[in-house]
């Protein structure tokens, strides 16, 4: 029995590892980093729309936002960009999601005078809202894992048998 369940926990643990890798990989796809323009001035690569998207953006500074992209080159300093920026969606802790926004193209642009540590995802909400799924399963498939083989390792060893409790 007790080999039975560590090699349980150790297939539990290989496939949630799996999953965690493609997890990782999935996210190293989707997210990415903003290029400075100079001066102070940084912006994604454009992004086209639709309706059922969402932007997730993570370390924003106070001083960035979501604009239209024919409206990029008129963005110069923090006055401007509080011109046309989009209002987002939500705002949590370091995160700022935008969604149900209306389809067309948008560049999220930051000015600060500091090093931008600003990453962002995008794609089609389902998408993302699969991705965090993954990542929760797996790690909880982890945590499985790693119990099981504790437990298989601790079932019948003298510390867990009645004889030696007395």
């Amino acid at each position: 029995m007790k080999k039975s369940i560590l090699i349980i926990g150790l297939i539990i643990l290989i496939i949630s590892l799996a999953m965690y890798g493609v997890d990782i990989h999935d996210k190293n796809n989707t997210t990415y980093t903003l290029k400075s323009l100079g001066n102070g001035i940084y912006e994604s690569k454009e992004i086209s729309f639709k309706s059922s998207d969402i932007l997730t953006v993570k370390n924003p500074t106070s001083n960035s936002g979501l604009i239209p992209a024919s409206d990029a080159g008129k963005v110069t300093n923090i006055t401007t960009l509080n011109e046309f920026k989009i209002g987002s969606t939500t705002s949590f802790g370091i995160i700022k999601e935008y969604s149900k926004i209306p389809s067309g193209n948008y560049i999220f642009i930051e000015i600060t005078g500091g090093k931008v540590f600003t990453t962002y995802t995008f794609g089609s909400y389902s998408y993302l809202i699969d991705i965090a799924y993954l990542g929760y399963a797996s790690t909880v498939g982890i945590i499985i894992g790693v119990l099981t083989i504790a437990a298989g390792a601790l079932i019948d060893s003298p510390l867990w048998t009645r004889r030696h409790i007395n």
